[in-house]
């Protein structure tokens, strides 16, 4: 005998509860995403090329942000794109809404705001305005607007062998001949001069210096204005020395490359950038030097408002347009750049601030070259080679001074550094100079200035 079903153990009734059941654990599902989405909100997201100094001082600064009372729904992150220049700008280009905020190179600010990537920035205010350095701050416009805060500057600096040059050349014909004749005296040199010869922006930087530095220009008022004798001198003694004082393999040279044969003694002269100070005086094994401006034009060449013949270079931090943490990201923005963030970048990573007030620090007072109490940190704490030497009482005075002198001539150089043309199509116009540049030297002959031009020309409107 079969039990009659009651109205509770109906299919009906079962397909009911099911479905009961299955809208309560979607409300508690929807509830706990909802609690987590509250509660930990989507990181600002910064993009960025690869950190470069020796304690990853970027990631160190984040982390700093991070751990700040009141940034728990604020935290950020650095995501490292391709160690390679142009495809770290086409990353970020082409990455619309993956990213909050950009570290651009100075030179990609102007081409990135033009292409409408770019959030228009507030004005720091008062004081803090007129703190950071004014060419820094140039490359951080657009059209008049500020674009970008100026996060690290970069310059070139002359390094050269303080046991083989009493004083550093004034001119390039000077820094040519010299380079040449210690050669020939010392047959261990491998080269009297090197930089950063290689197909890439490097060489666009090497070439405008040395052009610069002979009274030259490339472009001006919107103009290409290359053909000229000073230009043409400039890069025919250049081309004169590939396969002498600078050899053949030079042409393939990065960063990396020409500070390693200083560091091996093989080079009398080397153009680099700010850090290479640090690397080399953390290496035991490297020679004696110091450090200069790169030649400047001769006398009554150049303009006055421009003495320096040096490239600025550096990182501009922007907000990617439409970015939905874009307040956040503006105050983040700010903390980077801000005095306590400037110092640590110098004072770790070896990175060149951009606020005056950093290079005015009082580095060497007292017991040594590091931080002090207004920045949390003891003296020295996670400081460079050079600025841990200041502990020792027998090299304060004088590692402190050479500290000192360094951060002066950066201070100088970057404050009077020349912007590289500031193009929308800044990219295309770098390309076709140094690839024109560079399939000369490495016929071992200048560029045909004519054809050169004209290519340059087009390259400056986009075409």
């Amino acid at each position: 005998m079969t039990r009659a079903r009651g109205p509770a153990g109906s299919p009906r009734a079962r397909r009911a509860r099911a479905r009961a059941a299955a809208l309560v654990l979607a409300m508690v599902a929807a509830l706990g995403m909802a609690a987590c989405t509250a509660e930990e909100p989507r990181a600002i997201v910064v993009a960025s090329g690869a950190d470069v100094s020796p304690v990853r001082i970027r990631q160190q600064l984040i982390d700093a942000w991070n751990a700040m009372p009141g940034n728990r729904h604020r935290q950020a992150r650095i995501v490292e794109l391709s160690p390679v220049a142009d495809l770290q700008r086409s990353q970020m280009a082409g990455a619309r809404g993956e990213y909050d905020v950009y570290n651009l190179d100075t030179m990609w600010t102007a081409e990135f705001a033009a292409a409408g990537l770019l959030e228009e920035l507030p004005e720091p205010e008062g004081q803090d305005g007129q703190d950071f350095l004014a060419r820094p701050m140039e490359a951080a416009r657009y059209g008049g607007a500020l674009m970008a805060y100026p996060f690290n500057a970069d310059t070139g600096l002359l390094y050269y062998r303080s046991d083989l040059v009493e004083s550093p050349p004034r001119s390039w014909p000077e820094l040519w001949e010299t380079a040449r004749r210690l050669k020939a005296e010392h047959p261990e040199l491998e080269a009297g001069y090197a930089g950063q010869f290689a197909e890439y922006e490097g060489l666009t930087v090497n070439a405008l210096e040395i052009i610069w530095g002979g009274g030259g220009d490339v472009l001006a008022g919107g103009k290409v204005v290359l053909s000229g004798p000073r230009n043409e001198e400039s890069l025919k003694a250049l081309a004169a020395q590939i396969g002498t004082t600078i050899p053949r393999e030079v042409l393939d040279h990065r960063e990396a490359d020409g500070l390693r044969m200083f560091a091996e003694r093989k080079v009398a002269f080397l153009r680099h950038w700010p850090y290479a100070y640090h690397v080399l005086r953390g290496d035991e094994k490297a020679p004696p030097f110091k450090v200069a401006a790169l030649p400047r034009p001769p006398q009554g060449l150049g303009t006055a408002a421009r003495p320096s013949a040096t490239a600025l270079g550096g990182q501009n931090l922007a907000v990617a347009k439409g970015s939905p943490r874009r307040d956040d990201a503006i105050d983040l923005i700010r903390f980077l750049t801000g005095q306590h963030c400037q110092r640590r970048l110098m004072r770790e990573g070896g990175f060149a601030p951009t606020r005056h007030s950093v290079y005015d620090y009082p580095w060497g007072e007292v017991s040594g070259c590091g931080g002090n109490a207004a920045d949390g940190q003891p003296r020295n704490a996670g400081a460079l080679p050079v600025l841990e030497r200041c502990t020792e009482a027998s090299h304060t005075a004088a590692a402190c001074q050479e500290w000192e002198a360094f951060l002066r001539e950066v201070w100088r150089e970057v404050d009077a550094a020349r912007a590289r043309p500031a193009l929308p199509s800044y990219q295309r116009f770098s390309e076709v100079f140094r690839r024109e540049v560079h399939r000369a030297l490495v016929a071992g002959r200048p560029p045909d200035i004519a054809r050169l031009s004209a290519e340059l020309a087009a390259a400056a409107t986009g075409r």
